[in-house]
């Protein structure tokens, strides 16, 4: 195997690499689209337990707000709070603790997906990185098809022979006669 052999591909290996870049792109593409289906489920699902949650009484006083001990999210995301009262009643507990555990689940599923856009940035990037080197081989492979077509007539032409030149008249009739009789026999 030579040298370049191993620096370029076979052109079939290289479509159907493509091939297989533009189906993993198809897969992401449909993938990112169920997430964010899967986020709008769950965002739907927030909704219907707050609005299935009673408004809590206020008499005068402020209920008293604890930071969970949940680890806090990523940065940017503001950390879970739980109500802690004596006059909750134990189905409101219940509803707030699966509040609790949807927002987790919401904050994950958003981390999956901020992080899949990152991967998909970084794939498009790789594509048009792939893309830009595969048109730079494409016009190598051009100019080294012109130069070898090149090669090709000059090796053409020089194969031919050149053409006879006249032959000399001599100072004797006879074979100034002879030279004149077979060059027409020639043409």
């Amino acid at each position: 195997m030579s040298s370049n052999e191993a620096k370029d591909p076979n052109p079939d290996q290289i479509r159907f690499e493509i091939s297989q870049l533009e189906k993993m792109r198809v897969q992401i593409m449909s993938d990112m689209e169920a997430m964010r289906a899967q986020e709008n489920n769950l965002k739907a699902f927030e909704a219907r337990i707050r609005d299935s949650m009673p408004p809590m009484p206020f008499s005068g006083s402020r209920p008293s707000f604890e930071v969970s001990s949940r680890p806090t999210y990523e940065s940017g995301s503001r950390p879970s709070f739980e109500v802690r009262s004596n006059s909750n009643p134990p189905n409101l507990d219940v509803e707030w603790e699966k509040f609790q555990r949807s927002r987790s689940l919401l904050e994950a599923e958003r981390r999956g997906l901020t992080d899949e856009r990152l991967l998909l940035r970084e794939e498009r990037d790789i594509f048009k990185q792939r893309e830009e080197a595969l048109k730079l081989r494409e016009e190598a492979l051009k100019q080294r098809e012109a130069q070898v077509a090149i090669r090709e007539q000059k090796a053409n032409s020089n194969d031919e022979p050149p053409p006879t030149p006249p032959k000399p008249t001599s100072s004797s009739p006879f074979v100034a006669a002879k030279n004149l009789f077979s060059m027409r026999r020639a043409s």
